[in-house]
């Protein structure tokens, strides 16, 4: 998974958090009005970005729910002496060989999302997340402020998990619905985090204190890095 410089856990938590309140942004008029035709291919960029992140978000939740739901089944048997120890050891053997699969079919997914987000909003980054004349003053889709500005260099990349700044947006958008999709499962399934540790060291990372899926997404998007406050909420996603 790609990283972007300075951009941990709570930043993209922040994002996701923005993102749904419908937080106002200041400003600028644009230096030159867009035309028609390129209002037309901005907003095709963001209902691009919001149908493949709805998508993307979708099929990782049930896909981890899947996997999760084998092994909480075999754990509750074998809490409530339903079944055996050498049984549920077979059982949960059959469960991470699916859950390989599923994080397999996640990766084909964020890179499905990455790629379309790529291909649709070429113009659009270029234009607004580098450092072309709007870069700081104008974003339609203000895409710029909640990656924490544009690039300085005319045509660069915002970091260098991809060779474009479209790509880098697609890897952004991809970060930001991979905390979505994890802290949802948390609430939906308050035992993930234990049903993890008891898959293996292979389906978890530990971001201290939380223990998340270790899916191994496209290597464009932005991997979560750094710490993250302690609060209440998130009790569900901690080692237990």
């Amino acid at each position: 998974m790609g990283k972007i410089s300075g951009m941990g856990l709570t930043t993209l938590l922040l994002a996701v958090a923005l993102v749904g309140s419908g937080c106002v942004f200041v400003m600028d008029s644009p230096t030159t009005p867009l035309t028609s035709g390129q209002v037309i291919d901005v907003l095709a960029c963001q209902e691009t970005i919001k149908k493949e992140g709805v998508e993307f978000l979708e099929h990782k939740i049930e896909k981890l729910e899947k996997c999760l739901d084998k092994v909480l089944e075999a754990q509750v048997k074998l809490e409530n002496g339903l079944i055996a120890q050498h049984e549920f050891d077979g059982l949960l053997a059959t469960a991470r060989g699916d859950c390989r699969k599923r994080y397999a079919e996640i990766r084909k997914d964020s890179t499905k999302l990455v790629d379309k987000i790529a291909s649709k909003c070429t113009h659009y980054a270029e234009t607004y997340l580098t450092g072309g004349p709007e870069c700081s003053t104008y974003d339609p889709l203000q895409y710029s402020q909640l990656m924490g500005g544009c690039s300085t260099a005319p045509g660069a990349p915002i970091s260098a998990v991809d060779s474009s700044p479209a790509g880098d947006l697609g890897g952004f958008i991809c970060g930001v619905q991979e905390v979505a999709a994890d802290l949802d499962l948390g609430f939906q399934v308050p035992r993930m985090a234990s049903l993890l540790l008891t898959l293996g060291p292979e389906f978890y990372v530990e971001q201290d204190p939380l223990v998340l899926p270790n899916v191994p997404l496209d290597q464009r998007c932005f991997f979560l890095s750094g710490g993250l406050p302690s609060r209440p909420n998130l009790n569900l996603l901690r080692r237990p």
